[in-house]
């Protein structure tokens, strides 16, 4: 079985990104979403939301008051052109990893499948959210044309580091061929 994990994509964490990029980013994104839902499988769309004061941003992010996704903002809205069923699922998250402080663990606790993570940025959220998964013994699997990062360095050391120690970087086509022949 597979799930399908959209990781921060939202105004604040693609607006250093060329406008070309975001919107192919969501044009292969809704390709995944688009063959999740027409096999019911799991979609879990993960948001960062801060609260207007930024009490609950990473320490750095408040030293230098530059806080992403205030709750309610225009940069906290997911990026324009990505749609998302109603049946997918919903968590909000403060940190990096979409397990840490939220109910990611709930959600998956009788997943045992391999968890597709998808998004911004490669070198952050998407790391991090991987690596966590990959230590709840998920397999993990990004497609690597379906995830960025502002810095291209970090996205490529990051897809290099994903796919040697935590899971498999594949594009999305293959990754598509492989669920459709899985069912």
């Amino acid at each position: 079985m597979y799930a399908l994990m959209i990781v921060d994509m939202q105004n604040d964490f693609v607006k250093k990104l060329p406008p070309e990029l975001v919107h192919a980013l969501a044009e292969r994104t809704n390709r995944l979403i688009e063959v999740f839902s027409a096999l019911a499988l799991p979609i879990y769309v993960v948001i960062t939301e801060h609260k207007p004061d930024g009490s609950d941003a990473l320490q750095k992010a408040r030293d230098e008051r530059d806080i992403p996704a205030v709750k309610g903002s225009a940069g906290a809205q997911l990026v324009e052109g990505l749609t998302i069923p109603s049946s997918a699922s919903f968590l909000s998250k403060t940190k990096y990893s979409a397990f840490f402080g939220t109910d990611a663990d709930q959600l998956l606790q009788d997943f045992s499948g391999t968890l597709v993570i998808a998004g911004v940025n490669t070198h952050a959220c998407v790391r991090a959210s991987a690596v966590d998964a990959c230590q709840r013994d998920l397999a993990v699997v990004i497609p690597a044309d379906c995830v960025a990062s502002y810095d291209e360095q970090y996205h490529q050391e990051s897809l290099r580091y994903l796919g040697a120690r935590v899971g498999r970087v594949l594009s999305s086509d293959a990754l598509i061929r492989e669920i459709e022949a899985a069912q």
